[in-house]
């Protein structure tokens, strides 16, 4: 007799799927401190994570309004 294949509600799988998305999540937000450290390294200047995602946006996309730098951004212009 042989045991039936698991299954996607299988509470395991979900325990397992589960903990596989908090260890990805980790990572990637490690990955981001030493990648911003990188940064500010190479850039020779104290910078918050902000300032690096207007910064790299600017770099990519030209010249811009700040209002069409605020969209981009997903952000309220003021």
């Amino acid at each position: 007799m042989s045991t039936p294949p698991p299954t996607a509600a299988d509470p395991a799988l979900t325990d397992v799927a589960e903990i596989e998305r908090a260890l990805t999540r980790i990572s990637y937000l490690t990955s981001r401190v030493r990648q911003h450290e990188r940064l500010m390294a190479m850039a020779g200047l104290p910078l918050d994570r902000a300032a690096v995602a207007l910064l790299r946006q600017v770099a990519d996309s030209g010249s811009l309004r700040p209002s069409e730098l605020a969209n981009l951004l997903s952000v309220e212009a003021s």
